[in-house]
């Protein structure tokens, strides 16, 4: 008996300025890794931010390429936002992040 292959599930990675960099790179290294044990990719991240572009984090590693939250797909399938220091949470929970989060929820 042979099952269908399960979809490719979306995963996406919020980050802002001041977040732990091991909330961000530790899910996309394991969701990266288990990409390469099938027949086929199943799992697409993406990695966002509120603007787009780098992401710094509390660390000072910088992370380039992210999306802007409006340019995430409406189909996300699990969605992971970083913590952070006390400084970095108090922004991010005064941004555009939370805002997003509520509309995507539908509480706005």
């Amino acid at each position: 008996m042979t099952f269908p292959a399960p979809p490719c599930r979306k995963i996406a990675l919020i980050g802002y300025e001041g977040v732990q960099s091991l909330d961000l790179v530790g899910p996309l290294e394991v969701f990266s890794m288990a990409n390469r044990f099938g027949a086929r990719p199943r799992y697409e991240v993406l990695l966002a931010s509120p603007d787009g572009g780098e992401i710094i984090c509390n660390s000072g590693l910088r992370l380039a390429g992210s999306l802007a939250l409006e340019q995430l797909p409406a189909d996300i399938d699990t969605l992971l936002v970083g913590g952070g220091d006390p400084q970095g949470l108090a922004a991010v929970s005064s941004t555009a992040v939370l805002d997003w989060l509520r509309r995507q929820d539908g509480a706005t």
